[in-house]
């Protein structure tokens, strides 16, 4: 764990030469295969808030901020009524109807995505241009495209991360592969919403952490503390791998095994290396910038959403059913839990034709459930391997430590929209999703034996498989 300078370590990320065909294959390709087929196959908007975070970045291209309380624009009205909403039941005017009343469409019609912070549909609008004008593709599509971007941004990131803290290119690849092939990951990238950012703010945050920890560079705080104020901006929730990092970097400073500590993070096959261990002083400073971004972002955002909502929260129809039968802390706490498995709890089951009022096949459907659930134990088992062994490395305290913050984050969470809107917030796994790439890369670390890391690989290539299985078959 030798200081090097940035040319050092790239030099490091990209060798041996094969490994920089690997990183193409699971971080660029596999992944816009995925997104591309996925959006091909699903061209109804999807019934997870789609229409309205595609109205916000419309909005934000035309300079426009959007308040709680204002109406979908007509123009989004129009494209609803000729895509639809892939939801059984939904009654929508026919298309081409030009005399069209927000009332007719669900929730009301309107704007609440715009509880959100605009920082995601700023840099889709802006991005969406080149596929839109150079690719041809219809206003929509593009806007949706930009969500493969931004995976492939988070995995890229995530490889550099995982480089950075010396894990070997063929196991780190089964693991951004596994992510890439998640079945919530590859939805929400493939869908207009904030959270096909998610990976890419967690991908962000582990390659600074990476970084810094590397370099020990005299501006790690300032660039901590700017990659937490920039994917807390992007959404509430993305700022959960940063307080991960935040509370390492804390328990460093104040650990009275802060010796121990330290060395323990660094990867086994270091253990002869030399060290360079900043004082306490410098890991608290660096935990205080995360938090400080963290904080700055959420309460400058929090206090612009009020001052520009018409509409007291509480009294928006949307949520309307959300606000039936009893509220409290124990329910919150309940759907907190489903944050634990972000990469499957709480996604849509894939349909050839778009519509959940189509079964899916007797095969894809018992598939879909058998992968999930494995990927979802395989997850949380990597997290947890930390407390079933003596001598820890970085890879079993950021599992520990993500499902800490992925539960008590949702608590957190939770309480606020219920306080907010008075609702039930509905916590499902996608809240969470940013927390991903530290579980994938923090599973395949934690993996011990040939036969176990083969067999997790072959199941990260059979969930990537299976998915274009899953998407074409119905």
């Amino acid at each position: 764990m030798f200081v090097h300078s940035p040319a050092e370590l790239l030099r490091e990320c990209l060798s041996p030469w094969w490994s920089i065909i690997l990183a193409v294959a699971v971080c660029v390709l596999a992944p816009l295969s995925l997104v591309a087929v996925h959006i091909h196959e699903n061209p109804m908007f999807s019934p997870q808030d789609e229409a309205a975070h595609y109205d916000y970045v419309n909005r934000i291209a035309a300079g426009q901020l959007p308040r709680l309380g204002d109406r979908l624009q007509l123009s989004t009205m129009e494209t609803i009524s000729c895509r639809g909403i892939a939801y059984p039941g939904i009654q929508l005017p026919p298309c081409g109807d030009t005399h069209v009343h927000a009332d007719q469409y669900p929730g009301g019609g309107y704007q609440y995505e715009a509880q959100e912070p605009p920082t995601y549909y700023a840099v889709t609008a802006v991005v969406r241009w080149l596929p839109e004008h150079v690719l041809g593709l219809n206003e929509v599509t593009a806007t949706r495209s930009v969500g493969a971007l931004w995976l492939v941004a988070g995995l890229v990131l995530l490889w550099l991360a995982g480089r950075l803290m010396g894990m070997e290119p063929r196991l780190l690849a089964v693991g951004v592969l596994l992510l890439a092939s998640a079945p919530v990951t590859l939805y929400e990238a493939s869908i207009v919403s904030n959270g096909a950012a998610a990976v890419a703010c967690g991908g962000l945050i582990a390659a600074l952490s990476a970084y810094v920890w590397r370099t020990h560079t005299t501006k790690a705080w300032i660039i901590l503390g700017l990659g937490a104020f920039f994917v807390t901006a992007v959404q509430l929730t993305d700022a959960f791998p940063a307080l991960v990092v935040a509370l390492l970097f804390m328990a460093f400073a104040y650990s009275t095994r802060a010796s121990t500590f330290e060395r323990s993070i660094v990867d086994a096959r270091a253990g002869s290396r030399a060290f360079w261990l900043p004082r306490r002083r410098e890991y608290a400073i660096w935990a205080s910038a995360i938090l400080g971004g963290v904080v700055l972002a959420a309460v400058g955002w929090q206090m612009a959403f009020h001052s520009l909502s018409i509409i007291n929260p509480r009294r928006l129809p949307t949520f309307a059913f959300l606000r039936k039968g009893p509220l409290g802390i124990s329910l919150v706490a309940e759907e907190a839990l489903n944050l634990l498995t972000p990469l499957t709890q709480g996604f849509t089951s894939f349909r050839s034709n778009a519509s959940l009022a189509a079964p899916v096949s007797f095969t894809s459907g018992n598939l879909q459930v058998i992968f999930g659930t494995l990927l979802g134990f395989l997850v949380i088992a990597g997290a947890v391997a930390g407390a079933f062994v003596s001598r820890r490395h970085w890879h079993h305290w950021v599992g520990l430590l993500s499902l800490v913050v992925l539960y008590v984050g949702g608590i957190v969470v939770g309480v606020g929209f219920w306080r907010t809107y008075g609702a039930n917030p509905g916590l499902i796994g996608r809240y969470g999703l940013s927390m991903a790439p530290f579980l994938a890369v923090v599973l395949v670390a934690a993996l011990r034996g040939r036969w176990m890391k083969i067999g997790v690989g072959i199941f990260s290539i059979a969930t990537f498989a299976l998915s274009f299985y899953f998407m074409l078959s119905g």
